[in-house]
Formats: structure tokens, sequence, C-alpha cells
């Protein structure tokens, strides 16, 4: 994955992210793309499964987004 490393402010941040709903969901991974340059479907694909993965602890816009570049590359049961 080739990444932008672009800033934001902290408040954007800590926006907490309810990966069960459809609107959060597609909000971040606009973001996501925004941020890492991306723009193929394949892409939006696995970050859409890699959120059905992430720990429940885990909900901040700044946590996921860790996580998800962390992972990129992993394979999960199911996917």
């Amino acid at each position: 994955m080739t990444v932008n490393n672009s800033q934001h402010s902290g408040a954007e941040n800590d926006i907490v992210i309810d990966v069960n709903n459809n609107e959060d969901v597609t909000r971040f991974v606009d973001h996501f793309f925004e941020d890492h340059g991306l723009s193929s479907k394949s892409s939006r694909i696995r970050i859409e499964k890699l959120l059905k993965f992430i720990p429940h602890n885990i909900t901040s816009q700044k946590d996921i987004t860790t996580w998800i570049r962390k992972n990129w590359d992993k394979k999960f049961y199911g996917m």
C-alpha cells in the first residue's frame, strides 16, 4: 500500500467510527482513500473486509487507520 502522509487535526482523528454502521463505514473509507491516495475498487473492498476483523476496543478514526495500515497485508480467516 502506498501511503500519503497527510496530517489532520486531533479532533478529526478522535472521531468514533461504528464499524457496524454503513454510513460511518462509507465516510471512513472515503476519508481513508483520500488520505492515502487510493482509488481502486479492490482497495475499497479490502478496507471494508478488514473493518470486519477490527478489535472492538479500536473505535477512533486514528486508531482504526493505524490498525488497517498495520494489518493491510495480513490474511484473516474468511477473507
